[in-house]
């Protein structure tokens, strides 16, 4: 998985002492583990599987067996986003794991098995709701969160996407104690880095920090006795809002490539960046699907020699922000931006089902000059 990237887990950040919390001192009990997991996408997912097949066959996950039960608590579907909880809900039902899905977490009570607790630890990953302090409490070792930052940068609901548009060369995943009062605020128990390559983007960002996080959470597990946890550095937190559509609009004449490539690295492959085009007096958004790097499209109008080519214009002075130009001979559609040119293969149009390609996008819709 993502260790592979740090080069193993020797650059394992640990926060480890030979005397357990004091609050474990006396009652210390030792994995695996009654869990009661709290998540809801794919990310959440992944931790979900992993905790599973510790449980079913812990040699198969490398680490001794952590999981004795495993019960999962996803959110409510009548919550505005029970779309996101479709993913555990169906591993859950699956794998015939009980599910809770308690509308108002504020008014749910964990349920015990003969007037005694029924579960040891929480487990958070992607959950995205606020844990109540009285269900925190109502566990005898809390909760631990799976966050995909090196906290105490980028707290909030969308740490992998200000990782992006921040253009970092480095994140991580980070194991933490559910705070009572706050998100993400809770004590260090562990974290990882990760190298981020400079072209990826945020779907397979996601996927590789929710593969490293799953893993350090089962380690964490693993020594939880023998973790102390650090207080966050309240000085150096920084936030990670939610993203929203208005972020992908493109402002060809400001952007410059790097910035509309950070931005479609970011919001690419989900919200998305879009522009428009008026076409049969109609205006029609676009999403830009698959960009060139900066690189790589400086490599390419090199080597395009094309008359129709982006040579054709490139040279010109004044060309307008927005000025698109197809290249027969790289396949590319080229778009003016500040202080250069922009390089796509692939499009989707609003009122097309399927995306097209930049020739496909020439031979249909080049009559009309982007806006």
């Amino acid at each position: 998985l993502g260790f592979s990237n740090t080069g193993g887990l020797g650059l394992l950040r640990a926060y480890c002492s030979s005397v357990a919390d004091a609050k474990h001192m006396t009652t210390a009990r030792p994995p695996p583990w009654r869990i009661l997991f709290f998540g809801t996408d794919d990310i959440a997912l992944k931790a979900l599987q992993l905790l599973h097949q510790n449980k079913v066959d812990a040699a198969a996950t490398g680490v001794p067996k952590v999981v004795e039960s495993l019960e999962v608590v996803s959110v409510s579907e009548k919550a505005k986003s029970s779309q996101d909880a479709l993913t555990v809900k169906a591993y859950a039902n699956k794998h015939k794991l009980t599910l809770y899905q308690p509308t108002l977490l504020h008014e749910w009570q964990i349920p015990e098995a003969d007037g005694k607790p029924k579960f040891d630890i929480a487990v958070v990953t992607s959950f995205g709701r606020f844990i109540p302090q009285h269900i925190i409490s109502g566990l005898p070792y809390g909760g631990l969160n799976m966050h995909p930052s090196l906290l105490p940068r980028y707290r909030g609901a969308a740490p992998i996407y200000h990782t992006l548009l921040n253009n970092d060369k480095e994140t991580g995943v980070s194991i933490i104690e559910l705070h009572k009062e706050h998100f993400d605020a809770g004590r260090v128990l562990l974290q990882v880095p990760y190298t981020i390559s400079p072209d990826i983007t945020y779907k397979s960002l996601a996927t590789n920090l929710a593969d490293l996080g799953a893993r350090t959470m089962l380690n964490a597990l693993h020594s939880y006795h023998s973790l102390q946890p650090i207080l966050q550095h309240e000085s150096q937190a920084t936030k990670a809002p939610k993203v929203s559509a208005e972020m992908g609009q493109i402002d060809w004449a400001s952007w410059d490539y790097p910035t509309l490539y950070t931005r479609w690295r970011a919001l690419g492959d989900t919200v998305g960046v879009h522009t428009t085009l008026v076409h049969n007096k109609h205006t029609l958004r676009l999403k830009l699907l698959d960009l060139l790097s900066p690189k790589s499209a400086a490599a390419a109008a090199s080597a395009s020699a094309s008359a129709d080519g982006v040579g054709s214009v490139a040279n010109g002075e004044n060309v307008p922000a927005g000025r698109v130009v197809f290249d027969s001979q790289s396949n590319l559609l080229w778009i003016k931006c500040a202080g250069g040119w922009s390089a796509c293969r692939q499009l989707q149009i609003e009122s097309r089902k399927l995306p097209v390609d930049a020739r496909s996008f020439a031979n249909g819709y080049m009559k009309q000059q982007q806006q």
